[in-house]
């Protein structure tokens, strides 16, 4: 794919803004960083989605009162429906999206910023409630919008085609998902750097589509030589770290290397332990993977143990009622 331009560059260039502008929103990033560590995660999760969805109907309504046009409103409005999905209320972020791109439509601005960013939210939802067709065509229509009409910033579309490569894959097509993979790879190198976390993150989802075309030797090799930097630049206990563990340590026990590999995961579980991820979805596979190598090798009342504990932690998280869960 092509490189896309940058909406401040094209639509709103930095330089232009009045001073006062550029700081607020800048005071608006802090504050919503602040506000998150201090007040937001320290809710309850039902506190916390009441919070979030009272905050998304304010926002809106202070959009439509600016008709859009006001960035610090708007980008806090995104922002409030990103933080709906990254809590796990995926229907509510959807309508919440879908709420922005009726009003950039009735507005008579479908094409707007605010609305390309609305389709790629909705798209990020249809894919977590599994309408995968749905969710592909979306990501291709907010891609295909931005290659032809810069309509929205390099960050978030290089996010959505990392979103879409890894919708692809959930659909079963593999081949296409690996196709979007290895184009993402140099841009996200050129927009982040080479050993940033998004290059990173994208490398470790090519490496996993390799491994599951049973090439484990190869996505092993991928992983381990991600994992120096990424423990150097974010620490051995960042959840980076830990997934490159996770993921060399259950690709070891499938490649038929189980002792190495349960040693490997035992050492990795304790460490998500430790950072506080054990409920993580990559934490959580890792131990299911690490249950089932130990029946493998005779080690039942230990695996036993494991599922045990492992069913008892999906109870109060997000996994509660999934297919994982119930397996």
């Amino acid at each position: 794919m092509r490189h896309v331009a940058s909406t401040r560059a094209a639509v709103e260039p930095a330089r232009a803004r009045p001073l006062v502008v550029r700081l607020l929103v800048k005071g608006a990033e802090r504050a919503n960083g602040w506000l998150r560590a201090h007040s937001l995660m320290r809710m309850t999760p039902e506190d916390r989605l009441i919070s979030l969805s009272r905050a998304v109907g304010w926002l809106r309504r202070a959009d439509r009162m600016t008709k859009y046009k006001l960035e610090l409103c708007r980008t806090a409005h995104l922002r409030a429906i990103c933080e709906l999905y990254e809590q796990g209320a995926f229907d509510g972020a959807r309508l919440a999206a879908e709420d922005v791109i009726d009003d950039c439509r009735e507005l008579g601005f479908p094409q707007c910023v605010a609305a390309w960013r609305a389709h790629g939210e909705r798209a990020r939802s249809l894919r977590r409630v599994g309408r995968l067709s749905d969710a592909v065509q979306e990501f291709e229509l907010v891609i295909g919008a931005a290659l032809s009409t810069t309509a929205t910033s390099t960050k978030w579309m290089l996010s959505y085609r990392l979103d879409l490569a890894l919708t692809c894959r959930d659909f079963g097509n593999v081949e296409r998902s690996t196709e979007e993979l290895r184009a993402l790879v140099p841009d996200m190198v050129t927009e982040f750097g080479q050993d940033s976390a998004w290059m990173v993150a994208t490398v470790t989802q090519l490496a996993t589509n390799v491994a599951s075309s049973g090439d484990y030797a190869t996505a092993i090799d991928m992983a381990a030589s991600l994992l120096p930097v990424s423990t150097r630049l974010r620490g051995p206990l960042s959840r980076e770290a830990l997934t490159l563990r996770s993921k060399i340590a259950r690709w070891t026990i499938v490649d038929g290397s189980g002792d190495q590999g349960r040693q490997a995961a035992a050492r990795a579980l304790i460490d998500f332990t430790r950072a506080g991820l054990s409920t993580s979805a990559e934490a959580c596979e890792l131990r299911y993977d690490y249950a089932e190598s130990l029946f493998d090798s005779g080690e039942v009342d230990y695996a036993i143990a494991q599922l045990s504990s492992l069913r008892e932690d999906l109870a109060s998280t997000l996994w509660a009622t999934s297919s994982f869960a119930e397996s």
